[in-house]
């Protein structure tokens, strides 16, 4: 029992000890804002746990760890691990510490030994503890490095104590000391060199000892509570601090101790502390969180790992704190790096964080701070945002009264507006209720039976802070708006109060959607709204609206125009809004608008709104809508409303006449027609019913509904036209006509004889004389009453230019007018030409729009209906004039955006569809400004943004298409699509830093212009900001800083911390190589290269030392003497390259940007030489200049002898080519003899065949004559005679035609030539065959015994030919009873036939010409049979095609024989 009682006593006493000595956490603000960058494993890191970090002199990030180490740059990271096999990589995989000398040299301390990187080849180079190492260690266990400025290298190592070694000459010192206990793979040993060139030491269970060295001595510092030593760092007053277990000491130099400090007592082990550029502190170790003390302020931040938050750090158990060059703060943890970028960080990002107090949404809508410094933040979804600068912290407020759990002092504050809640439904009352019990009391309330609809309260759309410290609140969720005061809190108000007639609330229905409000200098309080009646004045102290306000463009000329009407050469009736009576002055262009003046008796007081909305009022009902309008034949006007009643207007009377019409159940008119002969209007509605109402009697009397019509919308009577004696009514699908005399009503769906008879939409007619035309969808058709004929009239049109949906039409001086939903059509009825009047965002004076709605003739002009406004064409001139011009007291749109007063007190009110308007309260007159097609100083853009005046009286517009600076001398606009290459898109707000520069956030980025030369810098997510997209949310801060929101919280920051001008990386230029073959890995440091002239090929990687946001860096290079104009490249694309480099001196300069676009004026620059090849070195020169003297001297010697030589043979030739001249041209000579000879020949062959084509013919003709004239007078044998003559005739004339036929293609080489194996024989039997009748009338036979077997080489057909021709003579020339002999001959190759007659024989003389073309033998047969002379020809033709020849043998009396040579068959010898 007393050992327990002894135990918890000294237990009590071990805790009452450690709650005294423990320090506690300083007292600071958490920070969750600040942006941190982890890298880890998941980014390329070989390992998680860090142990050290170092920037080298060339920019690259180096990260120790305990397995392998990391090099970082822009774009890559690169692992180098230790290798079994390979003494040139790493000595062991656990790095323990970095250092970087004075010459750029890379030290690595391993477990294992030292290494220094070589950079040129991408390797290491080894020093350890065995002998043959360069310096030789006292143990390879490196714990610590410290390289100092005068280039001694420092090594704390495990067991081997301080080594010292001097780069300069290699030695190496040691510095043994007792080493610390060992605990494992701990990280805390360091090495220091403060500012007095003394050398500290120390580790966890080490205190920290100071190295004389002089005389080599480690002396032990203590500290007042025998603390250990994790860190020493050395503060900008030069006061050496070591950090250790709960706390921060210092060094005493008087008493050479550490001594605790009061205000730096943390409760975790700090093992690393480092003093950044700003002069803060950094505490990290072993902690839950990172400290952060501001020495000026002396106030502490805390930075917690949270993981709700991505941008917090990896982990608070910090190993080793870094500061690079930039000023960015690096933190080695156990769980990877962690990196606060400066350059982001300039830009604070708040957003939401879940679990944290942070924003409670991050759609930003709008901001305001107000007169406390409070900045108020409207959200898109979550209500309003409260923000306090000093310590970060959000607050959320909402206001919802639509709902019934309101408190008793909420109800009675908001009664008025819930009750119009209720009127507008947002508040349903059950049916046996009535409002004004329901909100009679509180009770009465809370008991009802109510339902809310879903309308938002937290969707805030506009804030304002005014001069009296009330925050404005404007919801889009058409409830209303808030007024917050800090005394009273919220009150809603809205402007369901204005209620008049339907005309006119119709239009308000969305007034409650506010976008902004303004107070003026005046102290006027202005609301803009998005619909509704613009722009409206607002009483703060009766909490009322004025009634003052600024209707847009529903009262003007500008928008939609139904329908026109004429009553008289000046008025024009028309429909402005489907609600809205209108009468245009044509001569004035006055238009005023009519409403009722049946107000109910709550809102009498709603007549103030009338005089600023363009609107009179008159004795006429409400109404819901214009049907048409008509004019009597004595000049009044009817205006038709839609089923209520019918209105007379008289000019003398100057007023209205109502007349009611009787219940017409579940229709409506929509149609009229005025009839003069029966002084009523002829009225048709949508279900296809015909009336008449009487304009004396003021009766309304029903015809009947349209027969065999389509129910629904094909029997809806679009238009109704009086023609003759009936009425022509227009339908939904076809029309009908109503014969007036007889009441008959006939309906027509289809009309024959026209193309396409079925009929479409028919809405518009147009008489002209005894013609009708109407339309039927995009055609025009047209009806005669005389003939009682349909057809269509064809308008050609270019593709994709056709006539569109007609919707009006009418009939003037000769020509048709035709409105439709593509354009404006005049077409001449008598040329058939027509003209098309479109729009043109191009060219000035052309269609507001293609929509034509209604068209009227007046005077000399056509007005036109647009949907985008009035306008009127010349009918003579064509010229078109524009009346959509907005009044001068008129908004150009009811949508507004944005409020802005001037300097010079102008108010200028923004749009969302037509551009920006300009109040001027002295004259009361509006300006528009809007985007025009066609002129480029117009406005860019008709959706305003947002309004900004800078300091130097700058007006500028941002629009949906870009930014625009008003130009006000001219009443123009200065446009700014693009900045150069930057294309930022819509403009969404502008707000100006003290400097003068404007910050312009826009769904694209933000740019910003600066004051002094007018550049454009566009900065993005990855510079820090919240995101790309920006809404039309900012504000300038109290204390200078600006604030832009968008869809992803809100960015804070202090332009004047934005360097855009510095903050330059380092160029990195690393994988150089020289062809295919890799030079340096690593290129930092060198600035030359030396090649020989077949290295010509030269590439490398452009990298650079931002890491953050490495997109944004461009770079450029340009090799001079090679070229000069720059090359650019992107982030992406960052290889440059040359091939084929002559040989010279070249200057490589290469370029890049900061993160925001702004070159460095300062190039790297690299000397590239490229040496001549030996060739033309100077020894090779006047070497090759003695060879080509002796060259050209031998050459010269040599060419003497060979031109001597030369002369000799060309004196030989010219002789030998004299003889063979001679010899041609004696060929030549003969040549032409021959031809001379040949063509006389053809001359004479072709007289001679002249002649003997006229004597068959001649014959012909006597026969023909005799036969025609003496027919009747011959005896039958003469008849017979006479023909069988004719019949020979005919036969030697065509036997004549076919051989000179034969050969004249044969002379062409038309005829084919298919040489083939024939057997001779078998062709000589075919042609006897087919002479055998022939030979038979003259007794004559052949004789075949002297054929032997042989097969040729030929023609079949020729071939035949030939035997068919010799064989032909030979009967012809043999005497009856004869006969003929025929035999073949193989010799050497060729085969001989031969054909021998016993007939008449050939004359000696005639032999010769036999066969030539000049000469003709022509004798009569032995039976007198007649031959046509050219048969010969063709045999020699077709022998010679054959390579053979022919000839003849024969003695007068005796008999011939004729003989040709073929070709023998060479199967034997081809194959």
């Amino acid at each position: 029992m007393i050992k327990k009682l002894l135990l918890c006593f000294f237990f009590s006493l071990f805790l009452l000890f450690s709650h005294e000595t423990r320090a506690q956490y300083p007292d600071a603000t958490a920070d969750n804002y600040t942006r941190f960058i982890s890298f880890s494993t998941n980014q390329g890191l070989s390992n998680a746990f860090i142990t050290d970090i170092l920037q080298d002199k060339f920019g690259f990030i180096w990260v120790a760890t305990i397995n392998g180490l990391n090099k970082i740059d822009g774009e890559d990271v690169v692992q180098y691990f230790h290798h079994q096999d390979d003494p040139k990589s790493l000595s062991d995989n656990v790095i323990t510490s970095l250092a970087e000398d004075s010459r750029g040299d890379l030290w690595i301390g391993t477990k294992n030994g030292l290494c220094r990187y070589d950079r040129s080849n991408n390797q290491f180079i080894r020093y350890t503890s065995s002998e043959g190492s360069k310096y030789h260690l006292s143990d390879n266990h490196i714990r610590a490095l410290y390289a100092d400025k005068s280039g001694i290298l420092w090594i704390e190592t495990l067991n081997g104590g301080l080594n010292c070694i001097s780069l300069l000459s290699g030695n190496v010192r040691y510095y043994p000391h007792s080493s610390p206990a060992f605990e494992g793979d701990y990280f805390y040993h360091f090495i220091f060199g403060d500012s007095k060139g003394r050398i500290w030491i120390g580790t966890r269970n080490f205190s920290p000892q100071i190295l004389h060295k002089e005389t080599g001595e480690l002396q032990v510092v203590p500290g007042s509570n025998g603390n250990d030593g994790c860190c020493l760092f050395e503060d900008d007053n030069h006061v050496i601090w070591n950090s250790g277990n709960y706390g921060i000491f210092r060094y005493n130099e008087k008493s050479h101790e550490f001594n605790p400090s009061a205000e730096f007592k943390i409760p975790f082990r700090v093992q690393a502390v480092i003093n950044d550029h700003d002069g803060n502190l950094w505490f990290g170790g072993a902690g839950d969180r990172i400290l952060r003390f501001d020495q000026k302020n002396r106030r502490w931040t805390a930075f917690m790992h949270t993981e709700s938050n991505p941008n917090s750090p990896a982990s608070t158990e910090i190993n080793k704190i870094y500061k690079d060059r930039q000023g960015n703060i690096w933190f080695a943890t156990a769980n990877g790096v962690s990196v606060i970028p400066k350059e982001l960080n300039i830009f604070r990002h708040y957003r939401n964080i879940p679990g944290i107090n942070s924003l409670h949404s991050n759609k930003i809508t709008a901001l305001t701070q107000d007169r406390k410094g409070i900045v108020w933040i409207g959200t898109e979804d979550n209500g309003l945002d409260t923000f306090n600068l000093s310590d970060e912290k959000f607050g959320n407020l909402k206001y919802h009264i639509l709902t019934r759990d309101i408190d008793r002092k909420t109800f009675e504050k908001e009664k008025e507006v819930l009750k119009h809640y209720a009127r507008r439904n947002f508040i349903q009352i059950g049916s046996s209720e009535s409002i004004d019990r329901v909100f009679s009391s509180w009770e009465n309330f809370r008991n009802a039976n109510l339902s809310f609809s879903a309308n938002s309260e937290d969707n805030v759309s506009s804030l304002y802070a005014d001069k009296q410290g009330a925050i404005w609140i404007g919801y889009w969720g058409n409830i209303g708006f808030n007024r917050f005061t800090y005394k009273a809190g919220f009150n809603r108000n809205s402007l369901f109060t204005l209620g008049l007639v339907p005309a006119f609330t119709n239009e308000l229905w969305c007034s409650n959607f506010y976008s902004d409000f303004l107070e003026d200098r005046k102290n006027n309080f202005w609301m803009a709204t998005w619909e509704g009646i613009g722009l409206n004045l607002y009483n703060r102290a009766t909490s009322e609206f004025e009634g003052k306000h600024y209707y847009g463009r529903g009262k003007s000329l500008d928008g939609r125009i139904y329908s026109l009407t004429r009553q008289n050469d000046s008025l024009l009736w028309l429909s402005p809004g489907q609600t809205l009576i209108a009468c245009l002055n044509t001569h004035t262009n006055r238009l005023q608008a009519y409403v009722s003046d049946d107000l109910p008796a709550d809102r009498l007081d709603e007549r103030k709104y009338l005089p600023y909305s363009g609107l009179q009022t008159a004795g006429i009902p409400a109404y819901e809508g214009v049907a048409s309008y008509v004019t009597d034949k004595e000049g009044c006007a009817w205006v038709i409303l839609y089923a209520r009643a019918i209105l007379k207007y008289s000019v003398k009377a100057g007023r209205f006449e109502t007349f009611p019409l009787g219940n017409i159940p579940d229709d409506q008119f929509i149609a009229a027609a005025y009839s003069p002969d029966e002084n009523g209007i002829y009225l048709g509605t949508i279900r296809g019913n015909m009336y008449i109402f009487e304009c004396i009697s003021h009766r309304l009397k029903r015809i009947g509904a349209v027969p065999g019509a389509k129910s629904g919308s094909g029997n809806k009577i679009e238009g109704i036209c009086l023609f003759g004696d009936c009425i022509w009514m227009g339908l939904g699908q076809g029309f009908a006509t109503y014969e007036r005399k007889t009441g008959r009503m006939s309906y027509f769906r289809r009309l024959p004889g026209i193309h396409n008879p079925t009929l479409t939409k028919v809405r518009c007619f147009a008489p002209a004389g005894n013609d009708l035309y109407f339309n039927s969808g995009n055609r025009i058709l047209v009806y005669n009453r005389m003939n009682k004929k349909f057809r269509e009239v064809i308008l050609k049109m270019d593709p994709g230019k056709e006539m569109g949906q007609v919707s009006s039409m009418f009939y003037y001086n000769g020509a048709l007018w035709i409105g439709t939903l593509n354009g404006l059509f005049r077409l001449d009825l008598l040329s058939g030409k027509h003209v098309v009047f479109r729009h043109d965002d191009t060219k000035p004076g052309s269609l507001p729009d293609n929509e034509i709605l209604d068209l009227e003739v007046a005077g000399q002009d056509v007005y036109v209906a647009t949907m985008k406004g009035l306008c009127k064409v010349d009918t003579r001139s064509g010229k078109l004039t524009l009346l959509n011009q907005i009044p001068s007291d008129r908004l150009s749109s009811r949508l507004l955006t944005r409020l802005f007063e001037d300097r010079a007190g102008f108010l200028w009110i923004g749009t969302t569809e037509m551009g920006v308007n300009r109040l001027n309260f002295r004259t009361n007159t509006i300006d528009h400004f809007f985007e025009v097609g066609y002129d480029n100083k117009s406005l860019l853009g008709n959706n305003v943004e947002s309004i900004f005046q800078d300091s130097r009286g700058n007006l500028w517009i941002g629009t949906d298409k870009g930014l625009n600076r008003f130009n006000a001398a001219e009443k123009d606009f200065i446009r700014y699509a693009s900045f150069g290459k930057l294309h930022p898109g819509p403009v969404k707000a502008i707000e100006e830093d003290r400097a003068g520069n404007l910050w312009i956030s826009t769904t694209n980025g933000m740019i910003l212009i600066t004051a002094l030369k007018q550049e454009a810098i566009r900065l993005t997510y990855l510079n820090g900001l919240q995101a790309n997209s920006f809404s039309n949310a900012s504000a300038v801060l109290d204390d200078g800083r600006l604030a832009f929101g968008g869809q992803n919280g809100l960015t804070v920051f202090d332009p004047s911390l934005v360097d855009f001008r510095g903050g330059f990386p380092q160029l990195i230029i690393k994988n150089v190589k020289i062809g295919d073959s890799l030079w340096y890995a690593d290129f930092s440091g060198r600035n030359e290269l030396h090649l020989k002239h077949f290295q010509n090929n030269i590439s490398m990687l452009l990298s650079s030392s931002e890491l953050f946001s490495p997109s944004l860096i461009q770079y450029r290079y340009h090799l001079k003497g090679f070229e000069e104009a720059w090359n650019y490249t992107g982030s992406t694309d960052r290889l440059l390259k040359y091939n084929n480099l002559k040989p010279g001196n070249y200057l490589l300069e290469i370029n890049a940007t900061n993160v925001y676009g702004i070159w460095n004026p300062n190039y790297v620059t690299i000397s590239v030489v490229i040496q001549n090849p030996w060739w033309v070195a100077w020894w090779f020169r006047v070497l090759s200049f003695l060879i080509i003297i002796a060259s050209i001297y031998a050459i010269i010697r040599i060419r003497e002898a060979s031109l001597k030589e030369a002369r000799n043979k060309l004196e030989k030739t010219v002789a030998q080519r004299t003889g063979e001249l001679a010899e041609t041209n004696q060929r030549l000579r003969e040549s032409e003899q021959l031809l001379a000879e040949s063509l006389s020949a053809k001359n004479k062959f072709f007289s001679i065949v002249a002649h003997d084509l006229k004597n068959p013919v001649m014959a012909l003709r006597n026969i023909s004559d005799r036969l025609v004239t003496e027919f009747q007078k011959l005896t039958v044998t003469q008849q017979s005679e006479l023909l069988d003559s004719m019949n020979r005739q005919i036969h030697l004339t065509s036997s004549f035609l076919d051989n000179l036929l034969l050969w004249a293609l044969s002379q062409k080489n038309a005829i084919p030539f298919h040489p083939q194996a024939c057997d001779l024989h078998q062709l000589i039997q075919e042609v006897t065959s087919l002479l055998s009748e022939n030979a038979r009338l003259k007794e004559i036979k052949f004789s075949a015994d002297g054929i032997g077997y042989c097969q040729v080489s030929a023609d079949r057909n020729m071939l035949i030919t030939i035997l068919n021709n010799l064989l032909s003579n030979a009967i012809k020339f043999s005497y009856p009873g004869g006969k003929i002999y025929i035999s073949t001959v193989n010799e050497e190759g060729w085969c001989t036939v031969s054909i021998r007659d016993e007939g008449t024989g050939i004359p000696a003389g005639r032999l010769e010409s036999l066969f030539s073309i000049s000469s003709r033998y022509r004798v009569a047969g032995t039976a007198q049979e007649s031959g046509t002379g050219t048969g010969l020809l063709l045999c020699r033709e077709f022998v010679e095609k054959h390579g053979g020849k022919i000839w003849v043998e024969s003695r007068e009396g005796q008999g011939s024989i004729f003989s040709f040579t073929i070709p023998e068959y060479q199967n034997d010898k081809n194959n």
